[in-house]
């Protein structure tokens, strides 16, 4: 598998893709990333294996922050249920090595989800691959994500407290000059015989 660094020109085009892959709710305009791209705090990639684009991945950063942001992740709907999606998440975790600590996850919190099914599928598939979910929640645009880690190789997963300071760290960076300050909140979540309730956390 070979990671490609997309071109600004080449994210315009890749950006297609998420509107079939996530829901409008979950999708950033195209203008955000390209400015968080021109700035150095966006880094998209397509991954390609035996001549052909099989997934996408898009990492968030920020200068001072020791994780990545996870921002967005699909394969090909060709290449599904083939194993793809694990290693490309292995490839950015090796990217990430030596730069930051690993990558900050974030998926739909099945308990708010509108397929909640789904949702659990998809922590399911993180967790499999070597994700650590964080105990915290957080709450964006009025969506509300579980927080999960993949830490770099020979990497542990973040506190707490270290979670929520490096998501607000990220959020920061991805906004534009101008763009109001994105209201963000965090909760603890007990994750015990599926999930659990939770606790304001500020």
């Amino acid at each position: 598998m070979t990671a490609h660094r997309l071109t600004p020109r080449q994210l315009a085009a890749v950006y297609r893709c998420l509107r079939r892959d996530f829901p409008l709710a979950e999708r950033k305009p195209l203008w955000m990333m390209l400015i968080s791209q021109r700035h150095g705090r966006y880094e998209p990639y397509v991954f390609w294996e035996k001549g052909r684009p099989v997934a996408y991945g898009f990492l968030a950063t920020a200068p001072g922050c020791r994780w990545a942001l996870l921002d967005y992740l699909a394969v090909q709907p060709a290449a599904r249920g083939s194993g793809i999606g694990t290693r490309v998440l292995q490839e950015l975790a090796r990217l990430c090595a030596g730069r930051w600590d690993g990558l900050l996850i974030e998926c739909e919190a099945p308990d708010y989800a509108p397929d909640a099914d789904a949702a659990r599928r998809r922590i399911g598939f993180y967790r499999r691959a070597g994700a650590v979910p964080l105990g915290r929640d957080s709450l964006v645009y009025g969506v509300r994500y579980r927080l999960l880690a993949l830490p770099a190789r020979g990497g542990k997963a973040p506190g707490g407290d270290e979670t929520v300071r490096a998501i607000r760290t990220l959020y920061r960076a991805m906004r534009p000059a101008g763009v109001p300050c994105l209201p963000l909140r965090f909760f603890e979540v007990e994750e015990l015989a599926g999930y659990g309730g939770d606790i304001t956390y500020p």
